[in-house]
């Protein structure tokens, strides 16, 4: 299903990704540029810059992208802003559809982490800011 319209060199990641996660349910995602991101399911958000967890931890939520080899690396971390200690890395994959679709396998929505496990694979879109 992947497009070689768009090479891995032109593509942009940063934006807004719209879909629908493997449970049926929506499902946006939105990375910014300067590498925080959020998840929201229409009623919730979770994510961000400097997020207040309780307990006097205080967290950011970035992203890492690789796209030295397909399929791409998408990767989530939680770092702790006091001390900047990694907490959690959720390994994730995506592969280009075109410009404004993207499939994603990400640890975080799933229990296999596997590309070739497609079971938990799902397809966003961009949303485009008119």
């Amino acid at each position: 299903m992947t497009s070689t319209i768009t090479t891995a060199q032109d593509f942009n990641i940063v934006g807004k990704w719209e879909g629908i996660d493997p449970d049926g349910e929506y499902f946006a995602l939105t990375l910014d540029p300067k590498g925080f991101f959020c998840v929201t399911n229409g009623v919730e958000v979770f994510g961000g810059e400097s997020v207040d967890m309780g307990d006097n931890i205080i967290a950011d939520f970035t992203y890492e992208v690789n796209m030295k080899s397909e399929p791409f690396l998408l990767d989530f971390i939680t770092y702790n802003v006091n001390d900047r200690e990694q907490y959690k890395r959720y390994r994730g994959y995506f592969k280009i559809i075109n410009k404004n679709a993207i499939e994603v396998k990400q640890e975080m929505f799933s229990d296999n982490n596997t590309w070739y496990e497609d079971l938990d694979i799902f397809i966003l879109k961009r949303q485009i800011v008119k």
